[in-house]
């Protein structure tokens, strides 16, 4: 329905709409007002900013005709600008995207730059014609698929792209801890990043698959490595993170892991090598604590199944009690958390 204009109301006739009698503008859909009312809204104007600043539209610097009946919607892209490009197309979290177009809002808050169906990118400046935005940590950005991107003017609406401007959201690794471990493997490696999607992310190591021995999150990864193959020992192993087909970039000092003979702890003797009762045994080897965070409570000692209670550590012996054991010869066996 619209405005039959003029119309009557209590024996006046109204060429426009009215806020006789009421709160809102008005008209009435028939020439001689029988009790239906439509409400009016001005088309030339939108709703307060969120931001605190009046956003008006300006239908008269369009080519295309204003609707002269105030309950018609004009949509035309004149009246909302455009976004040209982008620059760079793909990055990680971190990373200051520009964008170039028309009709821009000068005042920063009434732009959102909506990358994929949800994000937010966080605007740093704002002309009319150009914004930049810089992506955040731990923005949930899925880096398997490219993402859309939009621009939009606060409560006015979508500026036109013609669904050709695209971004490509890339993980990213910060940092890889430690570099090195043990030749036998057990050595728990954290990664540090962003963009690690559980669910589509594979973590490998060489040719090492660790994908479903590994604990992703977001921001994190976390594994234990295996015994490696002989021709891996003492050599630069790169790290490969992909999530979906796409490699993270590495931002960290290395993105390499090395199974190090010289940080491998061993044992080399045990003191005494027989006992007949609860005895102290001096375990001697090299590398048993390379870290001052090490104590005794991240060694463990067993021989025959028994715990060897240990008392005291450092780089070159291990000091344990161990209680009655029955009759036998066993191996000492022991491990570092």
């Amino acid at each position: 329905q619209s405005c039959a204009f003029p119309f009557t109301f209590n024996s006046v006739t109204y060429s426009a709409c009215t806020s006789t009698n009421d709160t809102q503008s008005w008209c009435s859909p028939t020439s001689t007002y029988n009790g239906q009312r439509l409400y009016c809204t001005p088309t030339a104007s939108v709703p307060s900013s969120t931001c605190g600043s009046s956003s008006l539209i300006s239908p008269s610097s369009c080519s295309q005709t204003v609707p002269s009946n105030v309950l018609q919607f004009l949509f035309t892209p004149c009246t909302i600008g455009t976004v040209r490009s982008i620059s760079p197309v793909y990055g990680p979290a971190g990373t200051s995207v520009t964008i170039t177009g028309t009709d821009f809002s000068t005042t920063t808050c009434e732009n959102i730059v909506l990358i994929g169906s949800s994000y937010k990118c966080p605007i740093t400046s704002a002309t009319s014609t150009q914004i930049t935005c810089q992506i955040g940590t731990s923005s949930s950005l899925n880096a398997k698929s490219i993402q859309s991107f939009n621009v939009i003017r606060d409560r006015q609406g979508t500026l036109s792209n013609d669904g050709l401007i695209q971004f490509q959201f890339q993980a990213k690794i910060t940092n890889v801890s430690p570099l090195q471990g043990s030749t036998a493997g057990g050595t728990q490696i954290t990664i540090t990043g962003d963009g690690f999607i559980p669910s589509d992310t594979r973590v490998i190591v060489g040719s090492i698959e660790y994908t479903s021995f590994a604990t992703i999150t977001y921001s994190q990864i976390q594994f234990i490595t295996q015994q490696p193959p002989s021709d891996y020992i003492d050599h630069l192993i790169p790290i490969t993170i992909l999530v979906g087909e796409n490699s993270a970039i590495c931002s960290s000092v290395s993105c390499n892991f090395t199974w190090a003979q010289s940080v491998t702890p061993y044992l080399v003797s045990v003191n005494p090598t027989s006992i007949n009762g609860p005895q102290t045994l001096t375990l001697m080897g090299q590398n048993l604590a390379t870290s001052n965070s090490i104590t005794t409570a991240d060694i463990h000692v067993t021989i025959g199944g028994e715990q060897c209670n240990v008392t005291s550590v450092s780089n070159s012996s291990i000091i344990c009690d161990i209680g009655n054991i029955q009759v036998g010869d066993y191996s000492v066996v022991a491990s570092i958390d």
